[in-house]
């Protein structure tokens, strides 16, 4: 037999509580719910277990039965305190994090959702970019967020010759409109090639249509 404390002692063939005020009351006589041990308990008391080791609380979230380590301590894991979520581009089930739209499991998910793969946006110089595939070779735009993102007329010139460009090979726009990235109008430099359009490459004979906007 277990005894609450020191207050519970055995007299008589039976346990009895001996409150300060010199009051004595028959202590409850409990079986403990985890080892099925006895244990004497305060006469109104509702311990359902004889030591903290063997004490046990259901879960808040998934009502699943744990030991918990404070008496604060109220769902079973960090998946129960936090929430479980579908991320919303992989659809990989996650842990919710302290932070966040809870939309997402990762920064990887979230930037693909807001520029998927393909996305094309236009740079302050007035060339564009393009996001590409994780482990493209070529990429060379630096900053948070840009690990995937690339020149959009190199990133056509090597889908067009099947090949990384070299480091020291450079792309011509033929018609002098740096956001006209279609492989016919692009040319592939092995060095450094001179702003403007040639004259075979005129739009018309005598064409200014792109003047004042030449690569």
């Amino acid at each position: 037999m277990k005894t609450i404390n020191a207050s519970i002692e055995f007299e008589d063939g039976e346990w009895w509580y001996k409150r300060p005020e010199g009051i004595r009351q028959r202590a409850r006589i409990r079986d403990c719910e985890t080892c099925g041990a006895k244990f004497a308990t305060y006469p109104k008391g509702e311990t359902r277990f004889c030591s903290k080791k063997c004490w046990r609380r259901s879960c808040n979230r998934c009502s699943k039965v744990f030991a918990p380590r404070t008496k604060r301590t109220v769902y079973c894991s960090h998946e129960c305190q936090r929430g479980m979520g579908i991320c919303e581009q992989c659809g990989k089930q996650y842990v919710y994090s302290h932070h966040g739209a809870k939309r997402f499991c990762s920064k990887a998910c979230f930037y693909d959702h807001e520029a998927p793969v393909g996305g094309v946006i236009m740079d302050n110089s007035g060339y564009t970019i393009t996001k590409v595939p994780a482990g493209t070779p070529g990429v060379k735009l630096a900053g948070r967020g840009r690990a995937q993102w690339m020149w959009t007329h190199r990133y056509v010139m090597q889908q067009k010759l099947g090949r990384p460009l070299l480091k020291h090979e450079k792309v011509h726009h033929k018609n002098g409109r740096r956001d006209d990235n279609h492989p016919d109008n692009l040319e592939l430099w092995k060095k450094a090639h001179p702003s403007g359009v040639r004259s075979a490459d005129y739009h018309c004979p005598g064409c200014r249509c792109f003047e004042g906007d030449h690569a």
